[in-house]
């Protein structure tokens, strides 16, 4: 009884139930018709089941959705069509069936639900239960209830939900093989866990706001299902999984997947293989750390927010060096009771507590107790210091008071890392050999630890002795050593290495591990029972607010205070563990908090931070910064925020003395510094003492400028004058002379060139009286490049002789800081070298400097300094459209078009439009080509949501560049548009359209030309606009074409600084009618193109089954399967032993989810061609869908050995089931076309 039902007297149920009201709304109502039979003999019984069922459907969905009940089951007798009753009371759903009590007195049901939309019933269920209420009749009817949710948004009860971003819900597992009830806890124990274990700043969302979401084998796995549930229960995040087996039914086997609504995909697994399900259970719980780790780093680690742990200061000043404080990079950092030891390029400090730098240890060299490369220090608890010199491949040991005792020579290859147990042993990884050396306090090695397939990542000590932290199968394995090497115990860590990376780290005396991740440029802690503590990535109230590179950490041992050496921030960062702190909402408020402290105190340093990320100008924060640093002797530091306040106040009084005072301080330290390298140097040679010299001179001056009165600054100064007059011939040498300097205009935009191409010349005429030996020129601009740059140098200049000298400058990115133009003065200075000796010449010279956004239109290919691909508001841009793309896209259309439509669209939607600049008309600037144009950087036309023709293909260009689309300029005359390359090559040109008139060749690649004003409107009318003006002006030769990356060559794009701004992007909802639009035109148009050639064909040759396939192929390559399925079955009437129909026909089956009947084609087929690797890879999907690896990986390995270069597209079928997950069902199957 499919379609009909019999009833007795029901249109006076009908009418007396009031069942016909107009006023009912369709999707409101469910209508119980009850369980019919025809057993007279059992009317009670069948009423007592009717009423089961009943009580369970009106209890279950009250309150939900309204049930009308018409059972009368023990008197239907006439027909009576089941629409028009539906139709009647305006029902969506009817719940009905049949029931049949057998002589164990057991109910025999049938039970259907009916879809009166669809018109069919879409579950039929079969099923035996008792005559009493029980958890089989509730499991059963879930399945109508779960149908209905699918309508009714789950019957979600969530209320307004604002952060969807740390909300986690457990869905149904899908339980194969054992249905046992310990299966059936799996989710209810991961459930409890996470709760118990992870659930802070985490919400786990309560069953009872999502019931009957019952996923069933089929769709456990369906994406487009799981994004339905997500949006409806307003939880970004969804477990769920699959409970099996092995097929020797040995190994309990458990998925977890965590599924991402808002990106609609998979983003992360959880695999487990365990001999008992209770192992198995623990494997998979103590990994669910990684899950929260995946939701904390999609919303910017919220999950994981620092908590007692506090940013204090920062600290770039490491100490005097020769070395360039440029280059002092810091490598490594450690924790000496109450100071920290900081390795650095050619610089080993000690800075106390407050920050006061103590003194240095060793000094830089080759010979003994001297380092070039101080990457990793370490100590033995006794006071000592171990330093891994990476240049000279030794550790060196300094005692305690920084003399050298002896060296220690290791056989790792490129050893990185150590460390140092309490007795003096050494560990060193050797990670391509998989082991750690062991040398003992002498320094002989004297065994080495195997790791038996786990591959080193970094070492550590914890209460002095080693550990040794690992990989194995991409989780994080803990070897814990004596202090003499002995292995005392191991443990494995529930985190996925591809999270969370642990470059280097450290451990308090309570086994919490502190770490650095320079992958993501995050420090993170991670306690003794596998929770991930906190995440940092930011430094509130610092300029430079975000790590870059994070290399090295150490920590006390009480875990109070925490040092990371920042390598490309060339800093030390510190934190200090601070409780009971109080929180305001205005600057002026945390400063009268840090008054009430001790100046320079954690307390005082952490409000005035505070301050400053609540108003980072606010300059009574800033000069309690300067005056903290200034008092702790970090001069350069206390320097640059003395001249911050004086940007914002040029009046400022403390400002101004604290400016003098510490410059003066500064001068005079380094002046010392280098005079002091000068008097050591001189035992070498006067030439070698020269360099040292001449810096302390400068200093000296520079000083006595700011103190001219300061007679012990002079003495000091001329006492180091005579002494290098003293051991220097004094030779009578006039100057030469600067004839002229000639600078062009400087666009900011551009800094990059003009490390290769001069910005001037300077002539000089040698005056001297003497051969010029050799000259050279040096170009300094202040503040806009770290060091002068030289230029080409020239030998013998004959007296009274001429020598043009190029002009080049290596800039900084503060350049780019100019927003107006500028005049600023360059200095140069002219060197030159008479019979030995060096002198100098200097002079400062004007130059005007242009805005960052000024461009001419000299040469076209400047514009490509505005393209920037790597810019964080571009990258967020794109990736995040590709990613919310993926799985929309039509699997035979060429990607490259695919994202540049998914790119233009997003973009229209996002409300990008063209407006015409009346200032900077592109029109004008390209006719008058030294006029200076305005043209916007690709965050800036985000931002403002509007550019001119100029501004919108830099943008279009940046975001198909960042995905890897290769573009191209094309200026025409009045107007500047581009396309893109769509890799594929011109022989290959009907991959992209069938209609060559569409498409441009360009260097034998096939291209689209795109009219980037025409943003707001769709792809396809921006294609053909940009395909009419490249064929207009093509005619006659008046377009230029210039790619990307061929302007970058010499007009490389510009590296802005991260201003903190994001776009929003359009979510694909917002999006799809633009999107549609052109992807269903594209597909009709390519689609009745090509059909229309293959039906031709047909005519002149109706029993032709090859040409019925080809058809069937094209319009499966379309995703039009149900047309495709009808030409493979005719193909395979005309011949049924045809292979590639036989094949299609396994495709079609295995794409509608019929895996069992797609086996029996493929099987088919294998037998007809059994050497043909097609049908192999197909049988390798399907049984990767169906979850039999085995089978799987045997098919692809068939496929392989007959075709090797399948191994490209399918070779992710051999990775193991956690890598290939989702990657089964995205891939395409292989259609047969002889």
């Amino acid at each position: 009884m499919k379609h009909s039902i019999h009833i007795v007297a029901i249109t006076c149920i009908l009418l007396l139930t009031g069942a016909v009201s107009p006023a009912r709304d369709a999707q409101k109502n469910v209508l119980f018709l009850g369980l019919s039979s025809n057993d007279k003999n059992n009317i009670e019984d069948i009423k007592k089941i009717n009423d089961l069922f009943l009580e369970d459907i009106q209890k279950t969905l009250h309150g939900r959705i309204s049930v009308i009940n018409l059972s009368e089951p023990y008197a239907y007798s006439v027909q009576r069509d089941i629409d028009t009753i539906a139709a009647a009371n305006r029902s969506g759903w009817v719940i009905y069936g049949s029931v049949k009590i057998d002589e164990a007195r057991k109910a025999r049901v049938r039970l259907y639900l009916y879809d009166s939309t669809r018109k069919k019933d879409v579950i039929d269920r079969g099923f035996t239960t008792a005559l009493r209420p029980n958890a089989v009749i509730s499991s059963n009817l879930e399945y109508c209830y779960s149908y209905i949710g699918d309508y009714k948004g789950y019957f979600a009860n969530v209320g307004n939900i604002k952060n969807t971003a740390s909300r986690i819900a457990f869905i149904d597992f899908n339980i194969s093989g054992d249905s046992g009830s310990e299966y059936r806890k799996l989710k209810s124990r991961l459930k409890q866990h996470m709760e118990q274990h992870l659930g802070a700043h985490l919400t786990v969302v309560k069953d009872e706001s999502y019931p009957f979401i019952n996923m069933n084998s089929e769709q456990y796995r369906s994406e487009k299902r799981l994004s339905a549930i997500s949006s409806a229960i307003k939880c970004d995040w969804l477990v769920t999984g699959h409970v099996f087996r092995n097929d020797e039914n040995t190994d309990h086997n458990v998925i977890v997947q965590l599924f991402n609504g808002r990106t609609a995909g998979y983003q992360n697994v959880i695999q487990i293989s365990a001999p008992d399900f209770s192992t198995a259970v623990l494997l998979a719980q103590k990994r669910m750390e990684s899950f929260r780790l995946t939701m904390s780093i999609a919303s910017g680690y919220s999950l994981h927010p620092p908590t007692d742990m506090r940013y204090i200061r920062d600290m770039s000043f490491l100490g005097m060096s020769s070395i360039d404080p440029n280059h002092t990079t810091p490598y490594s950092v450690y924790s000496r009771g109450d100071e920290v030891v900081i390795g650095a390029y050619g610089l080993i400090s000690r800075i106390d507590d407050s920050g006061r730098i103590r003194g240095k240890i060793g000094m830089p060299g080759s010979d003994m107790g001297e380092f070039q490369v101080p990457m990793k220090i370490d100590g033995d608890g006794s006071g000592t210091i171990f330093v891994l010199d990476t240049s000279g491949k030794k550790i060196i040991l300094y005692d305690k008071s920084g003399s050298p005792v002896r060296e220690i020579f290791h056989n790792a290859a490129a050893a990185q890392d150590f460390a140092v147990s309490s007795a003096g042993y050494v560990f060193v990884p050797d990670n391509q050999k998989s082991l750690i050396l062991v040398y003992n306090s002498e320094g002989m090695h004297i065994s080495s630890i195997h790791l038996n397939g786990e591959t080193p990542v970094t070492i550590t000590t914890f209460n002095g002795k080693p550990v040794i932290i690992s990989d194995k199968d991409n989780f994080y394995c803990l070897t814990y050593l004596s202090e003499h090497g002995q292995v005392l115990r191991k443990r494995t860590m529930g985190i996925n290495r591809s999270l969370l990376l642990i470059s280097r780290c450290t451990m308090d005396k309570n086994e919490n591990l502190y770490g650095v991740d320079v992958s993501k440029n995050i420090i993170f802690r991670i306690d003794k029972d596998d929770s991930v503590r906190w995440i940092t990535s930011e430094l509130p109230g610092n300029d430079r607010k975000y790590f870059n590179v994070p290399y090295d950490i150490t920590v006390s041992a009480d875990g109070n205070r925490l040092y990371v050496a920042d390598m490309q921030n060339k800093r030390i960062v510190c934190f200090n563990v601070l409780k009971n702190l109080k929180e305001a909402k205005s600057a002026a408020v945390y400063m009268v908090f840090s008054r009430k402290h001790p100046a320079g105190s954690s307390q005082a340093l952490y409000y005035i931070n505070m301050a400053l990320s609540v108003d980072p100008k606010y300059m009574p924060a800033i000069l309690a910064r300067a005056e903290y640093y200034s008092a702790v002797g970090h001069f350069p530091t206390a320097i640059a925020l003395y001249e911050k306040v004086l940007q914002y106040n040029k009046n400022n009084s403390a400002a101004k003395r604290g400016l003098d005072k510490n410059r003066l301080a500064l001068y005079g330290e380094y002046a010392r510094f280098h005079e002091m390298n000068f008097r050591s140097a001189l035992g070498t040679g006067p030439e070698s003492a020269r360099p040292h010299y001449e810096k302390s001179v400068q200093y000296y001056e520079m000083a006595l400028k700011l103190s001219p009165a300061d007679n012990a600054l002079k003495s000091r100064y001329d006492a180091v004058v005579a002494l290098f007059n003293k051991s220097q011939g004094v030779v009578e040498v006039k100057n030469a002379e600067i004839e002229s300097i000639s600078l062009q205009v400087l666009f900011s935009s551009l800094y990059k060139f003009y490390t290769d191409n001069p910005l001037g010349t300077a002539v000089i005429r040698n005056t001297t009286g003497h051969t010029i030996d050799r000259i050279y020129a040096e170009l300094l601009l202040k503040d806009y490049m770290d060091f002068p740059t030289d230029s080409r140098s020239f030998r013998q200049i004959q007296p009274d002789d001429t020598v043009r000298l190029d002009l080049y400058a290596v800039f900084n990115n503060r350049i780019l800081g100019i927003t107006e133009n500028t005049p600023i003065n360059a200095q140069l200075t002219i060197r030159y070298s008479i019979k030995g000796k060096e002198y100098s010449i200097s002079r400062n010279e004007p130059i005007s400097v242009y805005n960052r956004n000024a461009m001419t239109w000299t040469d076209t290919r400047k514009l490509s300094s505005f393209i920037t691909t790597r810019d964080t508001a571009v990258k967020i841009f794109s990736r995040t459209t590709a990613q919310q793309f993926r799985n929309l896209r039509p699997k035979f259309m060429n990607t490259a078009l695919q994202n540049a439509i998914e790119i233009f669209d997003t973009l229209g939607t996002f409300g990008i439009t063209y407006v015409r600049d009346p200032r900077t008309p592109f029109t004008t600037f390209s006719r008058q080509k030294n006029l200076v144009d305005h043209i916007q950087y690709p965050r800036e036309t985000l931002r403002f949501r509007s550019g001119d023709c100029d501004d919108l293909t830099v943008l279009y260009c940046a975001l198909l560049e960042n995905l890897g689309i290769e573009t191209a300029l094309l200026t025409v005359p009045g107007h500047i548009l581009m396309m893109f390359n769509t890799d594929v090559s011109e022989a290959n040109k009907s991959n992209v359209s069938s209609d060559d008139s569409r498409l441009v060749i360009y260097k034998n690649s096939v291209w689209i030309p795109v009219e980037t004003t025409a943003m707001g409107e769709s792809f396809l009318t921006a294609w053909d606009k940009g395909l009419q003006q490249y064929r207009k002006f093509a005619r006659n030769d008046q377009i230029e074409v210039i790619t990307s990356k061929e302007a970058w060559q010499q007009y490389a794009p510009v590296t802005l600084d991260d201003d903190g701004w994001e776009p929003k992007i359009p979510g694909i909802e917002e999006t799809d009618r633009l999107y549609h639009g052109d992807i269903n035109t594209i597909i009709e148009t390519e689609l009745t193109r090509r059909i229309k050639v293959l039906e031709n064909s047909l005519q002149q040759d109706s029993g032709n089954s090859r040409i019925y396939n080809s058809i069937g192929v094209t319009y499966s390559r379309f995703g039009k399967y149900d047309q495709a399925r009808s030409y493979f079955e005719e193909a395979l009437k005309l011949d049924p032993g045809y292979f590639s129909a036989t094949n299609n026909m396994g495709n079609i089956l295995m794409l509608e989810g019929k895996f069992d009947q797609a086996l029996v084609f493929f099987e088919k087929a294998r037998t007809i061609r059994p050497d043909n690797p097609t049908v192999h890879v197909n049988m390798a999907l399907v049984y990767g869908k169906m979850n039999r690896q085995e089978k799987s990986r045997e098919m692809m390995l068939i496929a392989l050995r007959l075709d090797s270069s399948l191994h490209k597209q399918y070779g992710f079928m051999l990775e193991t089931e956690t890598l290939k997950a989702g990657k089964v069902d995205e891939a395409d199957p292989v259609w047969a076309d002889k």
